[in-house]
């Protein structure tokens, strides 16, 4: 990243995050257009984000704007630079924000057709940490199928819950999952706080 973007001068809160590789995966719930404010408060903590989003994501929030709030390119198509290999060894954290009810079935049904899948598949098998923010219509969400979902995804990631409004389950603030991801991925005081 160029040192002069504007994604190396946002205003630090804490340095949480200093030095970890966060992946950030946007699939397709409206919610994307939450992920650059993700990425921008991640950054706050000194993470080094890399966004991998799915063709449905980027139908509702620009490249360019995903782009702008990690100051790289993103991953949109795994290349024979095999990206989610990478993902394997070089994540310290893996958020999924927001995970739709498609993807979600996906992760745990190990179908890995498009980026952010391959990335959350490849992840899992090396017990990268995770965590999963679902967002959808609520009746989605009180689905008895996306309720098994989540007690299957619960087994190897944390889950945040929706925030349950205007007949929609949707992603928590930035806040919340940026403070979960200073929980998860930073320091072990923090480990022990229940958000």
């Amino acid at each position: 990243m160029n040192k002069h973007h504007p994604a190396n001068n946002v205003t630090p809160k804490g340095d949480y995050l200093k030095n970890k590789n966060v992946w950030l995966a946007v699939t397709g719930s409206v919610s994307c257009v939450e992920t650059v404010g993700i990425a921008r408060e991640l950054l706050r903590y000194g993470a080094n984000v890399t966004i991998v989003a799915n063709r449905a994501a980027l139908e509702l929030v620009g490249e360019k704007a995903l782009e702008f709030a990690c100051g790289k390119p993103i991953i949109k198509e795994i290349t024979g630079q095999v990206e989610h290999v990478i993902a394997g060894h070089d994540a310290d954290l893996l958020i999924i924000a927001p995970c739709c009810a498609t993807s979600l079935g996906k992760m745990v049904h190990g179908i890995g057709d498009n980026p952010p899948m391959l990335v959350a598949l490849t992840c899992i098998g090396a017990k990268t940490p995770m965590i999963v923010a679902p967002a959808m219509d609520r009746n989605m969400a009180n689905s008895k199928i996306i309720k098994q979902n989540l007690k299957e995804v619960r087994k190897f990631a944390t889950v945040l819950e929706p925030i349950m409004v205007e007949g929609k389950a949707k992603l928590p603030s930035k806040f919340r999952i940026t403070a979960e991801a200073c929980k998860v991925a930073g320091s072990n005081e923090l480990k022990k706080i229940n958000f």
